[in-house]
């Protein structure tokens, strides 16, 4: 399995400052749509790279970037932010993630994490990235990303 990404998400990310903008709410499922629909309008507008967003919120904020579709700016991509435990147990996550309109996958993983050793993180990575591949997603690798500072 391969760490590059590809089409036109590895495209915005390599350029020179991409920025990817976390959208994240402790509880999604008492957002109101507009207000979903104005951080996503508004991440495209202030020149985000991509969305990165919970699962919970894939669709909705990918259904608001298809909109710009033809317009200027563009929809962006959606990343779906999952856990690497969560990807390794149920490898379906992704392409129910697809479905929903996500363009690549955040996997999220932390050192302290129960995986034995490094053998162990390295072969669960290649599991998830894997199952992203799969599913047409590209596979990004967000270590330690949301971790506390010690």
């Amino acid at each position: 399995a391969s760490l590059a990404i590809v089409g036109a998400l590895g495209r915005e990310l390599a350029k020179a400052r991409p920025v990817v903008v976390h959208v994240w709410d402790a509880k999604p499922a008492e957002l109101q749509r507009y207000a979903i629909d104005d951080v996503s309008m508004a991440c495209r507008e202030a020149g985000a790279t991509a969305v990165l967003v919970g699962p919970e919120l894939v669709e909705v904020v990918a259904k608001e970037q298809e909109l710009a579709r033809g317009n200027f700016p563009g929809p962006l991509p959606v990343i779906a932010d999952c856990a690497l435990k969560d990807l390794v147990e149920s490898p379906e996550l992704c392409a129910g993630a697809a479905k929903l309109g996500a363009s690549a996958i955040g996997i999220r993983y932390y050192e302290e994490e129960e995986w034995g050793d490094a053998g162990g993180l390295e072969e669960a990575l290649k599991q998830a990235v894997a199952a992203a591949e799969a599913s047409s997603l590209a596979a990004i690798l967000l270590g330690e990303f949301g971790a506390a500072a010690g």
